[in-house]
């Protein structure tokens, strides 16, 4: 499975991860739906009782027509949840010391004590706050990576002239779509080779199966222990270890305690 939406990747293997990262995020919403549950309880509770209903956003959403200011005040609801999300982690948000903590005691219970996984969390709950709609849905924000990395680009320009009397078009039509064809992938060829050059990227890591991320999702989350899972999926105990350690490695998720327990059933969750 591809797991970048491009054909290369930053040196580190940045888009590769945030890609495992989101795989292991759906794998979440469809085989442990109950993460998703806990976080809409007291983490969402207590993030609804700090931000301020964003009536505008909800208005654009429902197509309403807004003045140029209702139009700034809803755009300010989501820069100010980015600047809440950074002030938090430097310790600048005191008043939000309660949902840290919150988040931090969700991520813990559920083997999910990773940095990319309170922002995940903390988005959620913001866009759970924003969009009603996703509120009832309970899924995950699937945030990406906006990167982009300085390069000149080249421009591609193909030109080509015609004279109906010197030659037929059904003839000119094939010269050209092969001359097209060979300039174009000139032009390609030489422009990822400059971008590697002068950027270092490099192609993008391939996850073979997506069952790996289930397995992640029942070993980490669920608590099953890597024997059940081999039994369940008919798969040698080994294959299983290694499709949990290899796409734990690639979340940038640390695995679980062998042997601890899985997390209790939880109740219904309040929000609707």
């Amino acid at each position: 499975m591809q797991l970048t939406e491009t054909d290369f990747d930053t040196p580190d293997h940045l888009l590769s991860q945030r890609g495992g990262q989101l795989a292991f995020l759906r794998a979440i919403k469809k085989n442990a739906p109950e993460v998703l549950d806990d976080l809409a309880d007291g983490p969402f509770l207590l993030y609804c009782s700090l931000r301020e209903e964003p009536v505008q956003f909800h208005r654009r959403l429902r197509g309403e027509e807004l003045s140029v200011e209702e139009h700034r005040q809803a755009d300010a609801h989501v820069y100010i949840t980015s600047a809440i999300w950074r002030d938090m982690n430097e310790g600048k948000a005191p008043d939000f010391d309660p949902l840290q903590h919150a988040l931090k005691a969700w991520s813990k219970r559920w083997n999910l004590d990773e940095e990319w996984c309170h922002a995940f969390a903390f988005f959620t709950l913001a866009t759970w706050l924003i969009d009603p709609e996703k509120r009832k849905e309970k899924d995950w924000n699937y945030m990406g990576i906006n990167w982009a990395i300085p390069v000149a680009v080249e421009e591609f320009k193909f030109e080509w002239g015609w004279h109906p009397l010197r030659t037929s078009r059904t003839d000119i039509e094939r010269i050209m779509r092969a001359r097209f064809e060979k300039e174009l992938k000139e032009y390609l060829d030489r422009t990822e080779q400059r971008f590697v050059e002068n950027t270092g990227a490099v192609r993008p890591r391939k996850k073979t199966q997506q069952a790996h991320f289930e397995w992640l999702v029942a070993y980490q989350i669920k608590g099953d222990s890597q024997s059940s899972i081999s039994k369940r999926v008919n798969a040698t105990r080994q294959t299983i270890a290694d499709g949990i350690r290899l796409t734990a490695a690639l979340c940038d998720l640390k695995l679980r305690i062998r042997n601890a327990p899985g997390h209790p059933r939880r109740k219904k969750s309040h929000i609707d």
